[in-house]
């Protein structure tokens, strides 16, 4: 058996419009604070990738927590562009929701160059970034599904597969 590489293109240095295309439950991560619960934020933009020609995608992980001061809740006022309602808030509600986003490419000890989410805004006008048909949302230690659409307020791309456009 050959193992091979997956290959990857940062997406480059810059502003982007982008869509959250998927909300990953990480589960407990250990980090240089301890051990803290995580979300990915999985952002695609309209830029594609020159060997893939795939939408080039980029990852933020968060803390799960939606205190006020918290970056999960400043990104969640951004992309919804209200508060989000507290009482039970589920965060794919932010999938599908139109942005701009500035990366910045980084290189990491062994040598990967990624791009960093260095900030969110909200979306530029009359510009819409869609989900690719047939895009597979992760399913890393998802302890639910989607069970709605892409399709919200917000201008979301295609419904994705199981879950269906509403």
């Amino acid at each position: 058996m050959k193992l091979t590489r997956n290959v990857y293109t940062p997406a480059p240095d810059g502003e982007h419009n982008a869509v959250v295309a998927d909300v990953v439950d990480r589960g407990v991560v250990t980090s240089p604070f301890g051990q803290k619960n995580k979300i990915e934020l999985v952002y695609l933009l309209d830029g594609r990738d020159p060997i893939t020609n795939q939408p080039f995608r980029v990852s933020e992980f968060l803390t799960q927590s939606i205190h006020e001061k918290a970056k999960l809740f400043q990104r969640a006022c951004t992309l919804l562009g209200r508060e989000p309602v507290l009482a039970n808030w589920d965060p794919d509600e932010l999938i599908g929701c139109q942005c701009r986003i500035q990366t910045a490419q980084q290189t990491n000890a062994r040598g990967t160059t990624f791009a960093n989410v260095v900030g969110v805004t909200g979306p530029t006008k009359g510009k819409r970034v869609s989900v690719p048909l047939g895009y597979q949302r992760k399913t890393y230690n998802r302890p639910k599904t989607n069970g709605g659409a892409l399709a919200n307020a917000h201008g979301a791309g295609d419904a994705l597969p199981g879950n269906p456009a509403q």
